[in-house]
């Protein structure tokens, strides 16, 4: 088994996954490991383990089966109340594809739940496509794998989902970067600074968005104990990745009233 017996945080995200296969269950966590050595991702899978160690997150993990049409989902379960308050809600995410971007895809849609109060997804969604329609010169050979991701394979989705799909697959490209894919369905053919250059505005809203956002998101001694996964030889320049969380105190959450929501209801393409 990949976990050892000292990772508190591989231990808790294995409490709250389903899986009845222990080789799948090991290569989800490698993948998890992986992408937790990139300081691009700490923060966000400082989230991951936070949620699953108050009981807020759970994961399947499974074989993608033929019949299947979709690589993963995420279901978000809201408080029958109706109480805008994030920690309100709980969330599955469901994994047939063990790859880095899959992954990412995923709790980039968890990640949209949680900010929703922060991040407006229209001015996000503006943002990214004036971008994406405005790419040249040194970053020209990006175009092509940017317009099939967030263009062409977002037009099978219904428009009130257009939003939340550009949102997810955002984090997906990072994740799909050579420095960071782990069996990535997006081929790799483009670097981390490749990314990071085609998505400056993009990026710097996220930054103006996100810099106080972390410490009401991440238990302190999440964010100190994942520090021993850092082995990043490069600078990220991504400073919503590299903000780092102080000691605070973040509440157990209850509820017994939920309902659920899924993500998308078309095929993750």
């Amino acid at each position: 088994m990949i976990v050892q017996s000292n990772d508190s945080l591989m231990k808790a995200i294995v409490s709250q996954s389903i899986s009845s296969d222990i080789q799948i269950t090991n290569d989800f966590l490698q993948v998890i490991q992986y992408l937790y050595r990139h300081a691009v991702f700490k923060n966000i899978l400082d989230i991951v383990v936070t949620k699953c160690t108050t009981g807020q997150l759970t994961f399947k993990v499974q074989n993608m089966k033929l019949f299947d049409f979709d690589a993963g989902n995420c279901l978000t379960m809201v408080d029958d109340l109706g109480y805008a308050d994030a920690k309100r809600k709980k969330y599955i995410i469901t994994i047939k594809k063990v790859a880095s971007d899959v992954i990412m895809h995923e709790i980039g849609h968890m990640l949209e739940q949680e900010l929703d109060h922060v991040i407006n997804l229209k001015d996000f969604a503006s943002t990214l496509m004036y971008e994406i329609y405005n790419i040249g010169g040194k970053q020209l050979h990006m175009k092509s794998i940017v317009e099939s991701l967030f263009v062409e394979q977002v037009k099978s989705y219904p428009s009130s989902q257009h939003f939340s799909e550009l949102f997810a697959r955002f984090f997906q490209f990072f994740a799909g970067a050579n420095e960071l894919s782990f069996q990535s369905s997006l081929g790799a053919r483009y670097t981390l600074q490749n990314a990071i250059s085609t998505f400056p505005r993009t990026l710097e809203f996220l930054d103006s968005k996100l810099a106080d956002s972390w410490k009401t998101l991440i238990d302190p001694k999440i964010a100190a104990e994942s520090e021993k996964y850092s082995q990043t030889s490069f600078n990220s320049n991504i400073n919503w990745a590299d903000k780092r969380v102080k000691p605070s105190n973040i509440g157990t959450i209850t509820s017994s009233r939920w309902k659920v929501k899924s993500n998308k209801e078309d095929p993750f393409q």
